[in-house]
């Protein structure tokens, strides 16, 4: 079932959106399937937007928590809601915390090796695959602390003007140099949606998906994610 369908019917999201009403009643709620971002409130006081992951509608002491965390803007100490962001990673670490070996051909993509050139890696993503589409400037975004429950490696902003930003956490010579290409051809696929816009469409919808699949590395890189997120998120070096 998509997210849209979710927030639409599911009775969990619904008593939730009544709930972050009374506390904030022109806030937009969202669901989503990011990889990275599990929880996150953006816009102002007077029009918050909150978006959430699908997987902590499971988890109903963080749901009967969001209310007061988006009145407070996300200040304070919240239990329930650290204890969903800790048991849905937990649903999904890392291959060698499951005692699974990493595949010796996810082990053996070729690394970074030393400082990423995000201009030129950037450029030659969008001359390869998007060429086409007017580029949008791309630049590193804010460092967030040493670990982290969750990231989001890449970000797109249509507005006020288009920009690409990166994490750089992503700028570490151990990181697999398909995986840097793969969040960077997904911002573009957003850039792409903004310069052909249709109207109703979910962010991550069918199309979006079908363009993001012509990644030649698309599965690659998803298996790497999988295998190394924990890594990147606890800020340590893989053991190999």
């Amino acid at each position: 079932m998509s997210a849209a369908t979710l927030l639409a019917h599911d009775p969990r999201a619904l008593a939730l959106g009544r709930a972050l009403t009374d506390v904030a009643p022109a806030i937009q709620l969202r669901l989503n399937r990011n990889r990275g971002t599990l929880i996150s409130l953006r816009g102002d006081r007077h029009a918050p937007r909150l978006s959430l992951h699908v997987a902590l509608l499971d988890h109903p002491a963080a749901l009967a928590e969001l209310p007061e965390w988006v009145r407070r803007n996300g200040r304070g100490r919240w239990p329930g809601i650290q204890a969903a962001i800790t048991s849905v990673f937990a649903g999904r670490p890392d291959d060698r915390a499951q005692g699974v070996p990493i595949p010796d051909e996810i082990r053996a993509l070729p690394r970074l090796a030393g400082p990423l050139d995000l201009a030129a890696l950037f450029a030659r993503v969008h001359r390869t695959w998007f060429a086409h589409l007017p580029p949008p400037p791309v630049t590193w975004a804010r460092s967030g602390p040493l670990r982290q429950r969750h990231i989001r490696f890449g970000c797109y902003r249509r507005r006020p003007a288009p920009l690409v930003s990166l994490h750089p956490k992503l700028d570490q010579p151990w990181i697999a140099w398909c995986f840097v290409e793969h969040v960077l051809f997904h911002e573009l696929c957003h850039h792409a949606q903004a310069c052909a816009p249709v109207r109703g469409e979910s962010p991550h919808g069918a199309r979006f998906r079908a363009w993001e699949r012509r990644y030649p590395l698309h599965d690659q890189a998803r298996r790497w994610e999988r295998a190394y997120l924990q890594h990147v998120l606890g800020g340590t070096l893989p053991a190999e």
